[in-house]
C-alpha cells in the first residue's frame, strides 16, 4: 500500500487551514517518446508524454490537510524513472481552488504479491476530442449515458505543469469547442495539454478523468 500525505499551501508555502473540500489525485508513470501515425501523410510528430495513468482518485481535504492510500497495478513497467503526480482541489464553500504537481519520486520495480486492477471509469460519460493532434480548433465529444438532463458543461484545460489555462462553460454538450486560446486570449504553444469536463444536472455534478490533447504548429 502506498500513502501520500500533504497540505494545501499558499504562495509562501504556509498551510491554508481554512481549506475544506475535495482533492483529485492522478499519478502518471514515466515519460515516453511517442510518434504520431502520420495518417494524413503530412509528416509525423514526435513528442514526450506520460500516457499511462497508474492511479486516479479523490480524497477529502480537512483544514488544508489530506492523505490518500492506494495500490499500484501489477502491470507497471518495471524500469525505474521519475513519475508525476497532479493535484487539483476544490473548496466549494469558500469558492477556492488549488492545483500543483510533484515529480521528485521514482516509479518502477515489481512486487508480484501486491497490486490491483484499476477499475474502469464510473463517471457515466466518456470524452474524446477531434481532431487530435490539433492545429487550429478542436471539438470535445461527450458520450453521456445518464438519464438526467444536462444543464451545464464545463471544459477545463491545463498545461503539463497542472496550471489551468482555459475554462469554457455552456448550457449543453453540443458544439463544445476550443479555439486554442488561453483565458487571456493568446494562442497556446505547441505541446501536450490535459483537459477534463464537468457536467451539471439538476441533482448531480459529475467529472471526467483527465484526457490529453496534442497541439502542433
Amino acid at each position: 500500500m502506498n500513502t501520500i500525505q500533504g497540505i494545501i499551501a499558499d504562495d509562501n508555502g504556509n498551510q491554508v487551514s481554512g481549506f475544506n473540500g475535495n482533492l483529485h489525485v492522478e499519478l502518471f508513470d514515466k515519460i515516453q517518446r511517442i510518434t504520431t501515425l502520420n495518417n494524413d501523410k503530412d509528416g509525423s510528430y514526435t513528442f514526450s508524454d506520460r500516457p499511462v495513468a497508474l492511479y486516479t482518485g479523490y480524497v477529502q481535504v480537512d483544514a488544508g490537510v489530506f492523505s490518500i492510500s492506494f495500490k499500484l497495478p501489477k502491470e507497471i513497467n518495471p524500469d525505474f524513472g521519475t513519475g508525476r503526480i497532479i493535484y487539483y482541489a476544490l473548496d466549494n464553500t469558500n469558492n477556492n481552488e488549488a492545483q500543483g504537481y510533484f515529480e521528485n519520486f521514482i516509479v518502477g520495480g515489481t512486487d508480484l504479491k501486491s497490486g490491483i486492477e484499476l477499475p474502469a471509469s464510473s463517471t457515466g460519460f466518456s470524452v474524446t476530442n477531434f481532431p487530435n493532434p490539433v492545429t487550429n480548433q478542436t471539438r470535445f465529444v461527450v458520450d453521456y449515458s445518464g438519464s438526467e438532463a444536462i444543464v451545464n458543461a464545463t471544459v477545463e484545460i491545463f498545461d503539463v505543469s497542472g496550471r489551468k489555462i482555459k475554462s469554457i462553460s455552456q448550457s449543453s454538450i453540443d458544439n463544445l469547442t476550443w479555439d486554442l486560446s488561453t483565458g487571456s486570449g493568446n494562442k497556446v504553444k505547441a505541446g501536450v495539454y490535459m483537459y477534463r469536463i464537468a457536467l451539471k444536472t439538476p441533482a448531480h455534478d459529475i467529472n471526467s478523468g483527465y484526457n490529453k490533447l496534442i497541439i502542433v504548429d
